[in-house]
């Protein structure tokens, strides 16, 4: 398969980490798209469901609150917030389209924390971080929020995310 170059950028991560050592989760996106970076915070993305679902999980209303302070309220339901991968070269914001990715290192990141499981946004978080970590901990598949997954209505979403976050409550 060719890769057109001419239109691959090549990607630093540029959100920190959100975790404190309270943090009983962490969830793991691939890298953020375009759109979330021009907003400045992960999930930007209007299309993208995830403040939706975690809206739904957490019981809280996200409508009008900051990308700081939405980071806030996860970090008050002891959910820490990163991405699998800090550095690749991605043409669009594809997850099929990553190249020479750079994993992030998830068990540093946790150590220190009182993380009990990842849960991993997608097939590239997921694979990305199996492949990558040596954790001591449950890596866990999770349906994206992308709009890119178009196959899961919100109400599934919701429900397979409550299912894997029923134990903070």
């Amino acid at each position: 398969m060719s890769v057109n170059t001419s239109s691959m950028r090549h990607m630093i991560h540029p959100f920190e980490p959100n975790i404190t050592a309270s943090c009983k989760v962490l969830i793991l996106g691939s890298v953020p798209s375009i759109k979330t970076m021009e907003y400045g915070y992960p999930y930007a993305h209007p299309q993208n469901r995830f403040w939706k679902v975690m809206q739904a999980v957490c019981g809280c209303d996200f409508d009008g609150l900051s990308g700081k302070q939405r980071l806030d309220v996860l970090l008050l339901h002891s959910i820490a917030l990163y991405d699998a991968i800090v550095e690749c070269d991605i043409v669009g914001s594809s997850d099929n389209q990553v190249y020479n990715a750079v994993p992030a290192n998830i068990a540093k990141l946790v150590q220190g924390t009182q993380i009990s499981k990842v849960l991993c946004a997608g097939a590239l978080s997921y694979q990305t971080t199996k492949d990558n970590n040596n954790l001591d901990i449950p890596i866990i598949k999770m349906p994206s929020t992308s709009p890119a997954n178009a196959k899961m209505s919100l109400p599934q979403l919701i429900g397979a995310w409550s299912q894997e976050l029923a134990f903070l409550k």
